[in-house]
């Protein structure tokens, strides 16, 4: 049985890799958030977002 992840906690983490991004942050400073198959979410989410924002800030897009 897989753990239940809240919508709401995947974007919270998209948006924050979103946050870290704009920050300078490097894409490994990655929270480990929890272990198993919510903190993989999570973490999948945080790359996403950081992923996300790094591409729209090359094209120049503002947040």
């Amino acid at each position: 049985m897989q753990p239940e992840v809240s919508k709401e906690l995947l974007l919270r983490a998209r948006q924050t890799g979103r946050y870290m991004r704009e920050a300078h942050k490097p894409r490994s400073s990655v929270p480990l958030y929890e272990m198993g198959t919510a903190g993989h979410l999570q973490r999948k989410e945080w790359e996403a977002g950081w992923d996300q924002r790094d591409y729209e800030m090359k094209l120049g897009v503002a947040a």
